[in-house]
């Protein structure tokens, strides 16, 4: 039985985060003025190391979970024999 499932999520941040950059560059196309320039470096600019870095994080928890998880279901085994 899986207690959490961190693999979705991580799918879905990183999908996520794909279509921010693919509509960010398309945005860029129409709107390339200094106020796009501030925008960019004010809030897109480091959102994407947080979203990386946030995404290896998450990489990390998938598995200590799963190594709890096996080592859990390990004991349960040993407790019944």
């Amino acid at each position: 039985m899986r207690i959490c499932d961190l693999q979705s999520g991580i799918g879905r941040l990183q999908k996520e985060t794909t279509h921010l950059q693919k509509r960010w560059a398309e945005t860029k196309l129409h709107w390339d003025d200094q106020a796009c320039r501030e925008f960019e470096s004010k809030y897109l600019s480091p959102l994407i190391p947080i979203l990386q870095s946030t995404l290896a994080a998450i990489h990390e928890m998938v598995e200590v979970v799963d190594d709890a998880q096996k080592a859990c279901s390990d004991d349960e085994r040993d407790t019944f024999v």
